[in-house]
């Protein structure tokens, strides 16, 4: 792949992003991964 193809494609993903990024409620086919982390209080590390 030439540079100048290169950042083109990544200008365009970029864009793509922002968009995204800008109004998550828009139609945008961008996968998001959501990450969901719980403290476990049941533990007490120090006893």
């Amino acid at each position: 792949m030439k540079i100048p193809a290169f950042f083109k494609l990544l200008n365009k993903k970029i864009e793509k992003y922002d968009k995204a990024v800008s109004n998550p409620f828009e139609t945008v086919n961008v996968p998001i991964t959501i990450i969901w982390v719980e403290e476990d209080k049941s533990k007490n590390l120090r006893d």
